[in-house]
């Protein structure tokens, strides 16, 4: 179970110019996580796609991030959330 894919966007005069990387490394992942900026660089979606599981993650600007997962090939999505948060409040 690892993950074989992994892809960020890139929006250029509303063109996508993302890239697709075939068995990431964890730096990889990392380093397309920490350049979302939420205007060019929206989206990282990783995952193994063959197996049925990925995770989405989005946003970036101000250091703010949403994400999603699903095991089940998007039949259950689960949402990151605080666990010390209630439903009005962002996690930090």
């Amino acid at each position: 179970m690892g993950i074989d894919r992994a892809f960020c966007d890139c929006w250029i005069t509303g063109k996508d110019n993302g890239k697709e990387i075939e068995n990431p490394t964890w730096e990889d992942i990392e380093k397309m996580i920490l350049n979302l900026d939420g205007y060019i660089r929206t989206l990282v979606t990783l995952g193994n796609y063959d197996e049925g599981y990925y995770m989405a993650i989005g946003g970036g600007k101000y250091g703010k991030y949403i994400a999603y997962a699903s095991y089940d090939d998007g039949e259950k999505i689960y949402n990151l959330v605080s666990q010390a948060g209630s439903e009005k409040e962002w996690a930090e």
